[in-house]
Parts: C-alpha cells; structure tokens; sequence
C-alpha cells in the first residue's frame, strides 16, 4: 500500500505541474487535492459504503495531511451555488466530485485524473468559488454613499488608549495582481517622492503634472489612462475653485486665494475645451501613423479630416455609403468628424451641394440643423433663425426612424442624424450589433456611438448661451441633470461592456466630477495602482475629503500588499490631512510591513529612540503608534514584535508583562523553546535596571523577578543540576523554607500582586521543588544506612526531617493559598510524600 500511495503521490505532483491558476490557493493543488480526496481504503480494493467526505478526511489525517481546509471550502462553495444560482447546483455535486477523484486515484489513471481536475475543478468549481463567492461579497464600498469607514486596531487586552475608527479590509486580489501593482507602483516611487517633499517642505506641488508625466515616462498605461489624465488636467488647471479648496486644506503653503472664481472659466468648460483639442490631436496622430509627415495635406481642419476619413476607408468596406462629389469620400462620416473636431459654418457649407443631394426631403432640415450646431456650439457667427425647429428635429427624427427601420448600412448617418434630432441614446443603440454586442462600425476606434453622443450633449450644456441659463431645471432637455442621469443610466456595462476598457467609463465620470465614483470603479475593476494615482491627484485638489473617502480605501488596499516597500506607502500616508486618519494608517502600516527599523528607528543606549521616516511625517504621535501597533501585534500572538514595538514606544510595562504572560504559559504546557524565551525575559530584565527612568511597576519588576527565579528552578532540575537547583530553592522568597505559621504567611505574602500566570506556574515550581529535596532526601537514606557514627546518623536524621518539614509546608502553603493542582502534578506530589514516609 505505501508503495501504491508513493506512485500516486508522484503522479499527482506531476499533474501539479500543468496548473498554471495564481488565483487558486496551493492547498488546492492537484497533490495535496488528489491526497485529500482519496478514501479509507486500500488502493486497488472495493471503495466502502461509508461516507466519501469523512473517510477521505480520517484517512489523510492519519497520513499527516490535514483534509479539514479543503472539506470546508468544498462545503462552503456548494453552499453558496446553492444561494446564487440553483439551475446549475447538480454540476457542483460535491460528494459525486469527491468519489470519482477516489475512483480515479485507486486506478492511478493520470490522464484520467488531469482530465477531471482541468475540466471540472480548475475551471468550473475552483475558479467560481474564487472569483465570486470566496472573494469578498460585500462592495469595496456601500453602493449608494461609495465611501469606506476608516476603523481604528482591534481593542487592546491592556486596555491601552486607541482610537475609534476600523480599518476595513480590501477585496481579495490574487497573488500575481498583487505583484502586479507592486510591479507598477515601483514606476512613481520618484514622482510619489517629489509630492511628498515638497508638501513637506511646505510647497504647492503640482500632483496631477507629476503623476501624469510619471505615466507617460513609464509606457505602461493602461489604456485610455493617458487620455483621462490629460482631461483631467485640462479639468484641474484652470478651476480656481479646485484650486481655492486645495489652499485652504493646506492653510501652512500660503497659496493664493483667488478672488472671484465665479468669473473664471468653469471646470465643465475647460473640459469641453479639451475634448474638442484632443479629438483634433488625435485625428492628426492617426494619420501620421498612416501617411508619412511630407504627404500630408495643408494644415487646416477640413484637410485633416478629409486625410482622416481617407485613412479609415483605405481598405475599409464602404458600402452602402453615401459619398461627397468632390473627394469621393464618406459623406457623413467625414460631417462627423467635422462636428466632432469643432469646425466652422464654412466647412459644413463646402458639402452643401452633398447635403442636399443624399439627405433627401430632408436635405435641407438637415443643413440648417448642422449650420445652427456649429454657431451655437462655437460661437463663430450668427446662426440662422430657425422658428419651426420643433417640425425640423420631427422631420429628421421620422427619417431616422424610417433608416433604422430600413437596416441602414452607413451608421454615421444614423449617429448624426439621431444627433441632429435630439434623438434618445436608447434609439442610438439601434446601431449596436445584438449578438457580438459591438457598435456597427469599421473603426472602431473612432467612437462608441452614446459616448460621443453624451459629449455632443456636454457641448450643447456648456457653450449654448440659452442652455446655460436653464441648467437649473431639471426638466430641461439639456441640462446637466439630465446629463448626467443619461451617463448613470448607461453606467459601465456601455461603456466598458468586458471590464478591460475602464478608463472609457472613467473619461465619462471625470466630465461630471465625480471623483469618487470614478476611483471606485477602477478598485472594482482591480486596477489598485490606477486608483491611488487619481485617487491622490483628486485628494490633494480638495476634490475628496474627511475620514471616510477613497483615497484611503487605495492607501489601505496597497499597504496591506506583500512586499510594498513602506516607506513608498509611508510617503502617500504622509498626504493625508485628517491627524487621526493618517495616525491609524501608520499604524497599518508598521503592522503590515514589519519595517519597523526603516519606519521607527532603533533602540538606542539608556532607553533613547532613533528618530526614522515616520518623525517626518507632520502630524503623526510616533510613540502613539508605536503603542497601537504593538497591540495589533500582540493580539495576533506575534509576542516578539510586540515587545519590541512597546519598547520603541517607552511601554516598558506592557513589554515586561507580555514576556512574564508568556515565558509562565510557555513553561505551563512545556512548549518547546521555552528556555529562548527565558533568555529574552531575563535580558530585558536587566536591560530594565539599566535604565534611569521607566514606567515599569513595582508589582510587575516583582512578578519577572520570582518568576525567573522559579525558572531558573524548573530548568536546572529538569538538567539534573541539583545542587544549583537547591541553592535556589533556599533563596527563592515565593516559597517557605518552614512550616510555621509566620513563614506561611510570608510566602502568602510574596503572592499578593504577583501576575495570575505567575501563581499559576507554583504547582509545577513544587513538584521540581520536592522532586530536588527528594533527591537529596533519598542520598541522606543511604547513607543513614552505611554509616556507623551515631552523631552522624543523627546530622542525617536532622536534614532529612528538614527535607520532610519544607515538604509538609508545601502542603500548607497551597491550602493558604487556594491554588489549584492539576490532577497530574497532585498525583506525583502524592507519591513523593509516600516516598518520604
């Protein structure tokens, strides 16, 4: 059998070797899977009609491998398909998986087996229970409010003062997109290291100019993160409000306040101004890709776009569409590019001829429409009178209906005719393909069709003077309400349908400012570092504040990844402005790290600290957080940083009573390096009287004296060095030396105040104590025995009736005391004074 079970075990660690899934946790395996599946039984023999589940655990258990985990998530995640989605709960049978993993296994067939585990476990149980029921369920943040409460550490067993706030934890993130953002954040050390001195040093930085130039310098945006950053600016740069609210969050830089921001370009005008240049840019990009630099046309709009559209019908299937007499290019393709780049009446009249041709009855509806968007738009010229404007769009509209109806082909001319006529972006989405879900046009890259149809909308808001006096009425056709309810209620799935594209719908929420959603979504989407980016450019601009925003929630997800270099966290926790938030995010920090030298310093000579990173951080009570983190640390039994951290922190009480709780524990139940952690508790007992000044009590100094005393007891009988043993037992003042009453109520005495783990530990200090004065006992009795000289026989009587009276007031002492003996320890007490009799 142990042979067969060998075979299996290289066999299954052969098939480990073809699974290449980060997001699954090793336990889950295919050799540690297959071992743990496997049942009760002798290979090759009959499988029992018992349960699978348990005799599979008890079997593995006494193989040394512990099933318990893996029992329970298999249980877990059958419970919560259950929840989710009933339909497809008879493909998770958990048990029926279990027992052919056995049936496999018995047969040692490895094809067989990786089959299964490929098609069954790694891609339809492991990963489902991984990536959407084992990650966390609840939202990174509540739906409606999108914000994160900043909590303070677990409450402290000494009662130590801590603030009042929990720090949430981050969703689930696998191990290779953890090393992923690590990876990428490395790339604005220097950018996040600049933000920080400067601030430090009490001047204005310019975050969003420093974290963009650090994007583009590194050549590993994501895509459309570039762009976002650019409008972001665009957004920022100009907004004296933006800018007002900054200066007054950090009233120590003596920024100017500017004096009447009312009267300075709005936000949502600067970023129309900006989406109008950008278009244009990129349209010129696209065709020096294309075309070499010296083919290229003169240099005014309406050569560029017709350059455009000829690139993007070089090659294309333009079938079905309408094309201009002169250039013999795409008619409304290159009419929306025209719009879409901003350009004047003359360049929409120079296709004149071509409107009136293909838009039909309604050719001329059409060219008053186009005329009225650029002079209202742009403000060059005075736009034609339209009075029956209402019969216009109508006109329009029912020829849009008539196109779509008809299946047209040439979907820029849907766009802009549903454009023209104010049509609904629910009729746009006519012009989406229902089974790819794709928008029905060549280029992709041009547009997503509501997209640009929500941008059309921002310029009408912002630039038509009529709009902008109406922007407070909710009802009004183009007011920013409605905007912006038209954005929500698109929401991702438009545009960024596959989750790979969020910056699409970034782009989106930047325009309407909202900061945090747009922080949110990139968190939901996993993309950590892309969030701290904006999520500090917003933060620093006054665009998100209090306790509870993102920025926090980013700072918190990247502290608390392996291998984030802290003082690279330490320098984004220094940003933040609230005291007691940047106090709590210290202390994560110190407690996720462990770079508790490069963070807090050491300790110096008589008690000093060395001052580190975390000094430079204004605002922040070191010692403060030093105590805190010392209290995470010791609620999570990491006894050893803890001591260290509340030493750091001049708690030397704290620290000594940790080493007492835990050298006393560790001698009660015979823990294995136990003698190390006497070592460490008496150095720093000795480090303590070193010291000129602490705030260690009299009570707790008395409690690590007796109980290295005790030790020392322990440890030398356990070696067999009795004569030292006995030397320390007639010193030891815990103990009496006598069975009067005077010397019990001494030794009683010595107990009060002493630590309860302390007095806990005296029934074992006994039984070493009696097992030593037995030792001598049973010496004296021999020699009681051997010797002829009556004096000596009586000194030997003499001492062994000494040995039976220390016994004796044992006795007494723990009926003073009231101290209970484990039935053990009593059992062995017992047998010693039968010995003794």
């Amino acid at each position: 059998m142990d042979e067969k079970f060998k075979r299996l075990y290289q066999q299954s660690q052969l098939l480990s070797s073809h699974i290449s899934d980060n997001d699954v946790d090793p336990i889950h395996r295919t050799a540690t899977l297959i071992q743990s599946l496997a049942q009760n039984s002798k290979f090759g023999e009959k499988t029992p009609e018992t349960n699978t589940l348990d005799s599979a655990h008890s079997f593995w258990m006494d193989k040394g491998v512990d099933t318990t985990k893996l029992k329970k998530t298999l249980e877990e995640g059958k419970s919560k398909l259950v929840i989710s989605n009933a339909n497809t709960v008879s493909e998770y049978d958990v048990e029926g998986h279990i027992r052919q993993y056995h049936d496999l296994a018995v047969a040692q067939t490895l094809e067989a087996s990786q089959r299964l585990f490929d098609d069954q476990c790694t891609q339809r149980i492991w990963k489902m229970m991984n990536s959407e029921f084992m990650a966390a369920k609840e939202a990174i943040l509540e739906s409606e409010g999108k914000q994160t409460v900043l909590h303070a550490p677990m409450p402290s067993s000494n009662n130590l003062p801590l603030s009042t706030k929990e720090l949430a934890p981050p969703p689930v993130l696998s191990s290779a997109k953890q090393q992923d953002d690590i990876s990428r954040l490395v790339l604005f050390e220097s950018a996040i290291k600049d933000i920080f001195v400067q601030i430090r040093e009490k001047r204005s930085p310019a975050v969003a100019s420093i974290l963009y130039n650090a994007l583009v310098n590194s050549k590993q945006d994501i895509a459309g993160e570039v762009f976002c950053w650019k409008l972001l600016q665009s957004e920022l740069s100009l907004d004296k409000k933006s800018l007002n609210a900054f200066a007054g969050r950090y009233p120590s830089l003596h920024l100017p306040i500017i004096s009447n921001p009312a009267s300075e370009p709005t936000t949502l005008f600067n970023t129309v101004h900006f989406l109008g240049t950008e278009y244009q840019d990129y349209m010129r990009r696209c065709i020096v890709r294309a075309r070499s630099i010296q083919h290229l046309p003169a240099d005014s709009l309406s050569a560029v776009v017709a350059e455009y559209v000829r690139v993007l019908c070089d090659g294309a299937d333009t079938a079905g569409m309408e094309l201009d007499a002169e250039a013999n290019l795409p008619l409304w393709m290159t009419l929306y590019c025209l719009l879409r780049c901003g350009c004047d009446r003359d360049a929409i009249l120079a296709y004149r001829d071509d409107i009136l041709r293909h838009g039909g009855s309604v050719g001329p509806d059409v060219l008053r429409i186009l005329l009225l968007f650029v002079d209202t738009l742009h403000r060059r010229g005075t736009a034609e009178p339209v009075a029956d404007l209402v019969a216009v769009t109508s006109r329009i509209r029912g020829v849009f209906h008539r196109l779509t109806g008809a299946g047209c082909t040439d979907m820029y001319k849907l766009f802009l005719f549903s454009l023209l006529c104010n049509e609904t972006p629910y009729a746009v989405n006519n012009v989406i393909d229902p089974k790819s879900g794709e928008i029905c046009i060549p280029q992709q890259e041009v547009l997503r069709t509501l997209q640009d149809w929500l941008w059309h909308k921002l310029f009408v808001v912002c630039l038509n003077q009529t709009c902008l006096a109406r922007l407070s009425e909710a009802d009004s056709e183009f007011s920013l309400t409605r905007l912006a309810q038209c954005i929500k209620e698109c929401g991702p799935n438009h545009f960024d349908p596959r989750g790979t594209t969020p910056f699409s719908y970034i782009q989106t929420l930047l325009v309407l400012g909202e900061w945090s959603a747009s922080v949110c979504y990139l968190l939901e989407r996993g993309e950590a570092v892309a969030a701290l980016l904006l999520a500090t450019a917003f933060y620093a601009y006054g665009l998100l504040g209090g306790a509870d925003n993102v920025f926090v929630t980013c700072l918190l997800r990247l502290i608390r990844t392996a291998g984030m270099k802290p003082v690279v966290a330490g320098e984004l926790v220094g940003l933040v402005r609230e005291t007691g938030v940047k106090n709590d995010l210290c202390v994560e920090l110190l407690v996720q790290s462990y770079a508790v030298k490069e963070l807090a310093g050491v300790l110096l000579p008589a008690g000093h600290r060395a001052k580190a990173f975390l000094d430079e951080l204004e605002g922040v009570n070191v010692e403060e957080v030093l105590k805190n983190a010392a209290v995470r640390f010791n609620n999570a039994n990491e006894w050893q940083r803890s001591v260290d951290l509340f030493t750091l922190s001049k708690n030397y009480n704290h620290a000594m009573l940790i080493l007492v709780h835990h050298l006393s524990s560790a001698y009660l139940v015979h823990a294995p390096g136990r003698e190390a952690i006497a070592q460490r508790t008496e150095d720093y007992f000795q480090f303590l009287n070193t010291l000129d000044e602490t705030d260690v009590t009299p009570a707790t100094l008395n409690s690590a004296m007796l109980l290295i005393q005790m030790v020392h007891i322990i440890y030398q009988v356990d070696l067999g060095q009795m004569d030292a043993a006995l030397t320390e037992i007639e010193a030891i003042s815990v103990l009496p030396h006598s069975k009067s009453s005077v010397e019990i109520q001494r030794a009683c005495r010595q107990c009060e105040g002493v630590e309860a783990s302390v007095v806990d530990l005296i029934p074992e200090l006994i039984l070493k104590t009696c097992t030593c004065l037995m030792f001598f006992f049973n010496q004296l009795k021999s020699q009681f025995y051997i010797t002829m000289d009556e004096q000596e026989k009586s000194g030997i009587m003499q001492q062994m009736n000494h040995y039976r009276d220390t016994i004796e007031s044992y006795e007494l002492f723990v009926g003073s005391l009231n101290i209970h003996i484990p039935p053990m320890i009593n059992d062995q007490l017992s047998q010693i004074v039968l010995n003794l009799a």
